[in-house]
């Protein structure tokens, strides 16, 4: 019997329910359809408010496509900008806080069943098609505007476009900008502490009679009845009515305050300075987080590349626009949005996904990326500063080269670096001439550095180019550089300009510049390995870089650099044997007996820096006296490794230098050094005749089982320096071994 009538009372539930349902369908009648104009209104009243929710995605496109267009009856304002940087706000939470399914699907399970519930989930669930709407917004009003702004030509346009927003006058003070939009609520806090007051009063008559009634029936533990009755008689839960409202001035409060139309006004009392700060405040806003719920169709349908693109050109390229001229500080927004869009990590993704959409962007990015870097050798003045659109456009194209292999679009961004070597060559061309002026321009108390942050964003460049990393390894399965390319490189300039800048350059005056030349010189070193035949041979016949890289205080303090420089010498030097005065005569016998000697230097300094290793294994309070210095050689030596692999003529060279046996005589101290190494330091506690005691180990056994325990000591042990040396051995030892079974 209960079996039945559970089933019964849940049918007559649900019946009832679709009755009622029924019923008020029928009392409500069909659905009204409200006219376009009605949409566009109410998108732009529920913008006015805090927290602000529209109704549809349909509408908000309306209202955007109103904003934007010719009509002028509908324009920005202050309290709409505002809801809708609120709306953003809250849309950008909702998008972070998306998560791939799988990971949705083990958040579920591992949910505790008495967790409470997020309150806000039934608006995400249904909320979340909106935030494409409020992504169609924000493309108008922080993308399109201004861009309409900065091409129009009059005030009165401008004005229009912009209505009666000026933005805040004063960033710094946040505090009477709030004041100013909330005019009408700070009115209404003036009521509410009048009423306040009034309760308090009555609280503090009403409270001593409640408190005595419990105190007086209990054993001296009246302050637990004193909370409980106070409660229960709190006179704030009461509204009641006073005289105060008689003290507001109510005829603020009128229709006008919300009226879409009336905000629209625009201010003509304003001319070019208070237009460019409100466009410039815009531009602030101008984030690719507000257009990350736009799909690719979204995304096309905007033409939002054309318009970042046309927005970038127009702020930083056209002359003689007022507008365009004040507002050049935000011209990285629009350009940083795009390259956002190609690098962002879609949910779930170890890696930023290219589908087809993120392809084109990337072209249009590389081709933008083009025309700013060209902009620089239209100039007519050798003596000018570099453009500041050629700067914008080579730090760009410097970070899209360093985010390449992840993008793992390596031959196209490679291909537009190549496209572009003309107009670098003018950029270091520039750099050369404030070099020559560098005398003048100390005496005068200028600091001359300006290349030194050029030759830091050519080095992706180089690194892309040749298809190495810093480290040696190797960027692409491509090993060489095509002779093509070589050709190219040397026909427009930039190879020659880029050695001429390490060459004139040489009397550094401080750490930066000389670390920045060393990176160069090591950017280029590369370029010739990969391109014996030309790079290789058109670079060690420059006079000045043969004599700098000759010297005894270069081959000191960079073994490795000279030791790949002597073995690039065995092949080069024979073919151009340079017979000039001051210069130092170099043949492939001298050549090889620098590199073998360079090669003894290297494996000294690696035997001592393991030394110093195992003494601080030993006394690891001793890490702290000791700097850091003793790791160089070590990393030296995995980069001369890892070129051996990366680089595919330089085994057959290492292997014309050295022979097997040589080899060996010099790594045996090397093993040695490794083998006489003492143990890792281990985390245990010992007793008094320093042996671990069980329950120490027991309870570090507890705490290494602990992954990513915040409060563990980090232990050095070296691992990896170590590891290092003993795969550079093997490496070096395998690739002498494959050149003579090649032989063979």
């Amino acid at each position: 019997m209960p079996s039945s009538s559970a089933p019964s009372l849940k049918f007559a539930s649900d019946y009832s329910k679709a009755i009622a349902d029924a019923l008020r369908e029928k009392e409500d009648g069909p659905p009204k359809l409200r006219s376009k104009e009605e949409r566009v209104q109410d998108a732009y009243r529920a913008l006015l408010f805090d927290d602000p929710h529209v109704e549809s995605d349909e509408a908000c496109r309306l209202l955007a496509k109103e904003l934007v267009g010719g009509n002028k009856k509908y324009a920005l304002s202050e309290r709409l900008v505002e809801g809708l940087r609120q709306a953003t706000a809250r849309m950008e939470v909702i998008v972070v806080a998306k998560k791939a399914p799988e990971q949705q699907e083990e958040q579920a399970v591992e949910k505790d069943d008495d967790e409470d519930e997020d309150p806000d989930a039934e608006w995400k669930t249904v909320g979340r098609a909106t935030t494409v709407g409020y992504a169609m917004l924000a493309v108008a009003v922080f993308c399109e505007i201004p861009l309409k702004c900065c091409q129009a030509r009059d005030l009165q346009t401008v004005q229009s476009l912009l209505g009666s927003y000026r933005g805040p006058r004063h960033a710094a003070n946040e505090k009477q900008r709030v004041e100013d939009i909330l005019e009408e609520k700070m009115k209404a806090l003036k009521f509410e502490k009048k009423m306040e007051e009034e309760q308090k009063q009555q609280e503090g008559k009403q409270q001593e009679q409640v408190v005595q009634q419990p105190a007086s029936n209990n054993d001296g533990d009246g302050s637990k009845y004193k909370e409980v009755w106070a409660d229960e008689s709190d006179p704030s839960d009461f509204v009641f009515e006073s005289d105060a409202a008689k003290d507001i001035d109510w005829s603020a409060w009128d229709d006008t305050s919300f009226d879409p139309e009336s905000l629209s006004k625009p201010i003509t009392d304003d001319g070019w300075p208070e237009v460019q700060q409100a466009v410039s405040n815009l531009l602030t806003d101008l984030t690719h987080s507000k257009f990350v719920p736009l799909n690719a169709t979204l995304w096309k349908r905007h033409n939002l590349s054309d318009s970042l693109t046309q927005l970038t050109l127009t702020l930083l390229v056209e002359q003689g626009n007022t507008m365009a001229e004040a507002l050049r500080q935000w011209s990285v927004q629009p350009i940083n949005v795009l390259r956002d869009h190609i690098l962002t990590k879609q949910p779930g993704q170890q890696q930023p996904h290219l589908d087809t959409d993120a392809r084109s962007c990337l072209v249009d990015y590389l081709s933008l990326i083009q025309s700013l870097i060209a902009v620089d050798a239209a100039q007519d003045d050798p003596k000018a500063d570099m453009a500041p659109a050629s700067i914008v456009g080579l730090a760009s194209l410097s970070s899209v080269c360093t985010q390449a292999k992840q993008l793992k679009e390596i031959p196209k961004i490679r291909k537009s670096a190549l496209e572009s070597c003309e107009d670098l060559c003018s950029l270091v061309e520039r750099a050369l001439s404030s070099v020559s002026n560098a005398a003048t321009s100390a005496a005068s108390g200028e600091a001359v550095t300006s290349w030194v942050p050029l030759v830091w964003a050519f080095l992706p460049l180089l690194e892309l180019i040749s298809y190495t990393q810093p480290d040696g390894t190797s960027l692409h399965t491509i090993r060489t550089v095509t002779a093509a390319d070589s050709q190219w490189l040397l026909n427009s300039g930039l190879f020659r300009n880029l050695i001429m800048l390490y060459v004139k350059t040489a009397p550094y005056s401080s750490s930066a510049e000389e670390v920045a030349r060393q990176h160069l010189l090591q950017g280029l070193q590369m370029l010739s390995l990969q391109s014996m035949t030309l790079l290789g041979k058109y670079a060690w016949r420059v006079p000045d870089l043969n004599t700098l890289i000759h010297e005894e205080g270069y081959q000191e303090n960079h073994a490795v650099d000279g030791l790949m420089w002597s073995l690039m010498g065995q092949q080069l030097a024979g073919s151009s044997v340079l017979r000039m005065r001051n210069v130092k005569l170099v043949t492939p016998d001298s050549s090889r007996e620098s590199a073998i000697r360079q090669w003894e230097v290297l494996c000294q300094t690696v035997v001592g820096a393991l030394k110093t290793l195992g003494e601080l294994r030993l006394k690891p309070t001793k890490n702290k006296e000791h700097s850091k210095d003793w790791k160089e050689p070590i990393a030296e030596l995995g980069r001369f490794s890892n070129c051996l692999v990366s680089c595919a003529a330089l085994p057959a060279l290492w292997q014309e230098a050295m022979t097997k046996t040589s080899l060996e005589q010099h790594l045996l101290p090397m093993k040695e050094a490794l083998s006489n190494l003492p143990p890792a330091p281990s985390a245990t506690t010992t007793d008094g005749g320093g042996k671990e005691s069980a329950s120490a180990s027991v309870a570090k056994t507890a705490e290494n089982d602990k992954a990513g325990d915040p409060l563990e000591r980090p232990k050095d042990s070296f691992e990896q320096e170590v590891g290092m040396v003993r795969k550079a051995i093997k490496i070096v030892t395998m690739s002498l071994q494959q050149e003579e079974s090649s032989m063979r």
